[in-house]
């Protein structure tokens, strides 16, 4: 925990933010952070050792102020401190999980495969193969999504082709289910047979 007791000042400046990269490189199975640049206004401790408010390291990560507490509730940030009031306090290695979490849940990772992910990452290097199997499930799980997505655009555009026939005055609407007990209704997806008729 730091010493809060020190005296703490702020440095003021006008300095424009530059932007911040993450990119998670898969091929090496690690997660490197790329920044640079510098807060408008940072807190810092004697020796000048950096450390940032919730809303300086939402600045920093292009998050927003309650991601950055929502992941730090989550244990996705090792790193962070509390100071002598409970408030969080991050050090730059606290902006570096940040950016990796941001990255990670940009690929469409659930929590708690990010939290075990990061677990596996404090554990070093030994647990590169562990974290290598967690990237490919998450893989095979975003491919088998992407082709449930692929077959929902698909019906859409069976749907849509149908609406417009409506509207072109090509074909009866057909699309409205409170109608259908009155005609002999067939779509490409779903036939509804006079059995299957209100009687």
């Amino acid at each position: 925990m730091y010493n809060c007791k020190r005296r703490v000042s702020r440095e003021s400046g006008t300095a424009a933010l530059i932007p911040h990269t993450a990119e998670l490189h898969y091929n090496k199975l690690r997660t490197f952070v790329l920044h640079e640049g510098k807060p408008s206004c940072k807190i810092f401790f004697q020796g000048g050792f950096h450390i940032y408010t919730v809303k300086e390291a939402a600045k920093i990560t292009g998050l927003t102020e309650h991601a950055v507490r929502f992941y730090t509730d989550k244990g996705l940030v090792p790193s962070v401190q509390r100071n002598q009031n409970n408030i969080r306090m991050f050090d730059d290695e606290s902006i570096n999980w940040l950016h990796g979490v941001k990255c990670l849940k940009q690929s469409g990772m659930p929590i708690e495969f990010i939290k075990k992910y990061i677990d596996l990452c404090l554990e070093g290097d030994s647990t590169i193969p562990q974290r290598f199997a967690l990237m490919m499930e998450h893989k095979e799980a975003a491919l088998v999504q992407l082709e449930e997505a692929k077959r929902h655009i698909a019906h859409l555009e069976q749907k849509t082709a149908l609406y417009q026939a409506i509207l072109d005055q090509r074909t009866p609407d057909t699309t409205n289910p409170g109608n259908w007990d009155k005609i002999h209704h067939m779509h490409a997806d779903v036939f509804y047979s006079p059995s299957v008729r209100k009687v």
